[in-house]
């Protein structure tokens, strides 16, 4: 009873107190009262980071998550995707990713898991990391499966509304793969221009590889946000 500072510490996570208990003391010659404090997963996943999209929910990644993750990652085309997913990709991997995120200074760098709402599946990852001065860099990849269905672009922008208002960030940058395509028209959708090219090292190669670096003004996307909600609505209302 007499620990606040740890019973702060429960209490930022969500932790409530539910009771006194009586318990003995090896430190102390007489019994301690304690206060007993519980937190239901509800409570849990209510605390968490969120964004939702008519087909996705996004939340940041837990250990129980490592599983899915550790067998979608295992599609051997991901490499030609993302340069920053090692190959192999263990369980052991995995695990890290999930703890290594959980570890990041929220919200200037996040990680969200990417789940299809109808079904629950896991489908990819996402987010975005602190770049140079009031820039984010946004990352994203999805499972083979998932591909070819606008559901990266989808991801994309939700993230990028999140990212924008949850940092104050002035602008994004992205980088992907020359060999990566689809990943650049994901890039472009959501209003991204090239600003030229470059390498980095990627732990699923035996060296560098050679990107493509993209970059989108926070103003230029809350303008073609504001266009598309207008476009949409001009539609709805149509004769």
């Amino acid at each position: 009873m007499d620990n606040e500072a740890s019973a702060a510490i429960l209490a930022k996570l969500g932790f409530r107190r539910t009771g006194l208990v009586e318990q003995r003391s090896r430190a102390r010659p007489e019994p301690v009262r304690l206060v007993a404090m519980t937190l239901d997963r509800a409570s849990w996943d209510a605390t968490r980071p969120l964004v939702e999209t008519t087909r996705l929910v996004m939340r940041p990644p837990v250990t129980a998550d490592a599983d899915e993750i550790a067998l979608l990652s295992a599609d051997p085309t991901l490499g030609l995707m993302t340069a920053a997913i090692p190959k192999p990709f263990t369980l052991e991997d995995a695990r890290a990713f999930v703890l290594g995120s959980a570890r990041r200074s929220r919200p200037a760098s996040m990680t969200f898991s990417i789940r299809r709402r109808d079904v629950g599946d896991l489908i990819g990852g996402i987010g975005w990391a602190e770049g140079q001065g009031s820039e984010i860099e946004l990352g994203y990849w999805l499972g083979a499966e998932h591909r070819g269905r606008g559901l990266a672009t989808e991801a994309a922008r939700a993230v990028l509304d999140a990212a924008f208002e949850m940092t104050g960030a002035t602008a994004a940058t992205a980088r992907c793969r020359v060999t990566n395509p689809a990943s650049r028209g994901v890039l472009e959708r959501c209003g991204f221009q090239w600003e030229g090219a470059g390498f980095v090292r990627s732990p699923g190669a035996a060296g560098s590889v050679a990107v493509d670096v993209f970059r989108l003004d926070r103003d230029v996307f809350l303008s073609l946000k504001e266009w598309g909600l207008s476009a949409r609505n001009a539609a709805v209302q149509a004769p």
